[in-house]
């Protein structure tokens, strides 16, 4: 972290202290402390952060403390812990009525985290769309039919990205990543990656790909993210 960032952290959370001491209403104080958390692991202090994340997690009635704590994992690199927790989330969430969020979660961390793994019937399992049902099943070696295409990124574009997989031609990934817009950062990586990987098979030349890596940040919360980014600059260099 740059010296000057870390300064700001440092004086962020100094404010955030001396507000979080003078809080009259406590019903505000869980966001106040996962603010607190987020600054800790700025600065570096990801023990301290968990601390904080794990004390809110008894009182957690919809889930929103259990993916922060979650997450947090993710950044420290501890995955078993945070798919633990992203499964206590998503079952917190449906108890609450959060069915949108707990798509979320099994769409995203619940789903690439078991495919990290490997165990594409976990995949299958928590898979909320046909698309990652399709994803899931290919990868542990099943056939899918087909499905209709997803109306909305980030689906849309994993359902062209399954295509090419299937045997489509490359060339129908071309600048798919120009027109994203909608986060999921995770999923992002993927179509990079294996985009970038499936073009040469498909005689395709790989150079457009390159900027896609450029404007990549550093944090993709998926274990193969350090490995497949050294992979990707080889390819592409």
């Amino acid at each position: 972290m740059a010296p000057n960032k870390k300064r700001n952290a440092g004086r962020q959370l100094l404010n955030l202290k001396r507000r979080m001491n003078a809080l009259e209403d406590q019903s505000k104080m869980p966001i106040l402390r996962r603010r607190e958390a987020s600054l800790l692991m700025e600065l570096g202090q990801g023990a301290d952060a968990v601390a904080i994340a794990a004390s809110l997690t008894g009182e957690d009635t919809d889930g929103s403390s259990m993916a922060f704590l979650a997450d947090l994992y993710g950044r420290l690199g501890r995955w078993r812990n945070a798919e633990e927790w992203f499964g206590k989330a998503f079952f917190a969430c449906m108890d609450a009525g959060r069915e949108e969020k707990a798509r979320a979660i099994a769409s995203g961390p619940l789903f690439l985290l078991a495919e990290a793994r490997g165990d594409h019937a976990r995949c299958l399992e928590v898979a909320p769309f046909d698309v990652l049902r399709a994803r899931a099943s290919r990868l542990g070696g099943t056939p899918w039919g087909d499905y209709p295409e997803p109306p909305v990124s980030p689906w849309r574009e994993i359902h062209l990205l399954e295509a090419v997989h299937r045997g489509a031609d490359p060339s129908l990934l071309s600048g798919v990543l120009d027109r994203w817009s909608c986060g999921e950062a995770e999923w992002r990586w993927r179509i990079l990656f294996e985009g970038a990987v499936l073009f040469p098979q498909g005689m395709r030349p790989v150079r457009e790909w390159k900027k896609y890596l450029a404007e990549t940040g550093k944090v993709v919360l998926d274990p193969r993210y350090p490995r497949e980014r050294k992979e990707l600059k080889r390819i592409l260099c």
